[in-house]
């Protein structure tokens, strides 16, 4: 069955040509993935596990029907089946390293969104340890806090307070902006006052100005507006990282 022009009614052109080559290449299977990163061939209804598979990164689009990036991969199986995978989120097989990753996404610096390109080479480059912490100074003693454990970030009276998802507060001497640096990919400054953790996002609230509101998992008191100049960067944050 020829899917070349599904496929290509659906994605810009760039995306398409691609497609169609990889359609000439011999790449004729349709792939899902599934839960543990296992990959579903929609034809033959075979699993096969993320062990055996090369998941190869080929270009990003727009899709204006769900209001989210969509991602290209070409696919091939240890027994040598060959096809494409359109997915929600880039995938790579455990055949390609993360030391692979990297120049292969930054020779793709001219196909992809400025957006989308600086959010992955922010996470791929993000280094694991002590980096993942911040020391935070309360009272005698210095407590070593992860960033996964970390609601958000806002200023008070010209003072930076950090929360935790257990609802604790501290006060800490460093500046959003060094924050913001420091934290990575899953915090986006929402405005002024505040960097957030994508995980304590409950919902949206929007209103007919289009301002759009930040409702939190965890009680606070104090209203959380979007800038405007930022809404566009904070949807498509919220929907790339999982």
């Amino acid at each position: 069955m020829n899917r070349t022009p599904y496929l290509a009614r659906k994605i810009k052109n760039s995306v398409a040509d691609a497609v169609i080559k990889l359609h000439h290449e011999g790449y004729h299977y349709d792939f899902n993935v599934l839960e543990g990163n296992n990959y579903l061939c929609l034809q033959t209804n075979k699993v096969y596990s993320n062990e055996g598979v090369r998941s190869i990164f080929i270009d990003e689009f727009y899709d204006r029907f769900t209001c989210a990036y969509k991602f290209v991969h070409a696919v091939e199986t240890g027994c040598g089946l060959k096809g494409i995978m359109v997915s929600e989120k880039m995938y790579m097989g455990e055949a390609v390293r993360h030391t692979d990753v990297l120049p292969v996404i930054r020779s793709l610096k001219d196909k992809l969104d400025p957006i989308t390109y600086h959010m992955i080479i922010e996470l791929l480059d993000k280094k694991n340890g002590t980096e993942d912490r911040l020391l935070v100074r309360y009272k005698d003693k210095i407590l070593p806090i992860a960033f996964n454990d970390i609601a958000f970030f806002f200023l008070e009276n010209e003072l930076t307070q950090l929360v935790t998802f257990e609802g604790k507060a501290y006060t800490i001497q460093k500046t959003l902006d060094e924050l913001e640096k420091q934290a990575g990919i899953t915090f986006f400054r929402a405005n002024r006052q505040y960097l957030l953790n994508k995980i304590a996002i409950k919902d949206l609230s929007t209103s007919l100005t289009r301002s759009m509101t930040v409702n939190l998992k965890l009680a606070f008191p104090a209203k959380i507006d979007v800038s405007k100049s930022k809404s566009g960067h904070f949807l498509e944050w919220l929907s790339f990282y999982p």
